[in-house]
C-alpha cells in the first residue's frame, strides 16, 4: 500500500500511518525501520549526538531490534518515526512520550533525528512535536509535559514555539565532550501550550 504526496508515491504502509500531517508522518516502528533508515547510523554519528546523551556505547542493529521489541510492551512509552513526506519515504527521526502517567497526567517528551536530515527544515521539528503534544493533551488526557535538554538553542525554541517554561536546572549533570553541562528542566501545561503555525 502507497501514500500519494503530491506526484510523488512512497512506499509507507497506510496500515502503519498513526498521524499525517501537512509535511510530516508519524508511524509505528518496525523492524524494517531499524533495517532501512539512518536509526542505527544516527546513534553511533557523534555529530549527530553532540546535542544529546547517546553516543556512550556503540549501537547494533540486533540491540535497535531488541529495544523495539521492548518499548512494543510498554504502556507507558509511545515512540512514532518522522517521515519529511516532502524529501522521501525514509525516517529523518523518531519522537517519543516518556514516563507516561495517567494518575498524575503527565509525561516526558523526547526526540532523536538525523540532523543532517531535519536541520534544513524547521516544520519537521514544529509539526512533529505539535501533534505529539496534542495526542498527549487530547488523547491520553494529559496536563503537564516535561522536557529536558543541555542545549540552549533547543530550550529556547520549545520556550517560543509551544510556552515552555524553565523549572529548574540540574546543575553539571550532563558530561559531554569532556565537559560538564546544565540540563534545563522545563515544562508546559495543556491549558498554557501554544502552537506554531505550520506554513
Amino acid at each position: 500500500m502507497f501514500i500519494m504526496v503530491g506526484s510523488s508515491s512512497f512506499d509507507i504502509d497506510k496500515r502503519l500511518v498513526f498521524y499525517e500531517g501537512k509535511h510530516v508522518i508519524l508511524k509505528v516502528l518496525t523492524k524494517e525501520d531499524v533495517d532501512l533508515s539512518g536509526w542505527v547510523g544516527w546513534l553511533n554519528d557523534e555529530a549527530n549526538c553532540k546535542t544529546n546523551g547517546h553516543h556512550l556505547y556503540p549501537v547494533s542493529f540486533r540491540s535497535q531490534y531488541d529495544f523495539l521489541e521492548n518499548i512494543s510492551n510498554k504502556s507507558n512509552k509511545l515512540q512514532l518515526g518522522i517521515v519529511n513526506k516532502n524529501i522521501s519515504s525514509d525516517l529523518c527521526g523518531v519522537i517519543s512520550l516518556d514516563n507516561i502517567n495517567l494518575v498524575h497526567r503527565n509525561a516526558d517528551l523526547s526526540v532523536l533525528n538525523s540532523v543532517a536530515d531535519t536541520s534544513q527544515y524547521p516544520y519537521v521539528f514544529m509539526e512533529s512535536w505539535s501533534i505529539l503534544l496534542k495526542h498527549a493533551f487530547e488523547q491520553f488526557g494529559l496536563y503537564k509535559i516535561n522536557v529536558g535538554t543541555f542545549h540552549p538553542r533547543i530550550s529556547v525554541a520549545i520556550q517560543r514555539l509551544f510556552n515552555f517554561k524553565v523549572e529548574g536546572i540540574r546543575k553539571q549533570q550532563i558530561f559531554k565532550d569532556n565537559i560538564y553541562h546544565d540540563v534545563h528542566l522545563l515544562a508546559v501545561f495543556r491549558d498554557e501550550v501554544t502552537y506554531p503555525e505550520i506554513l
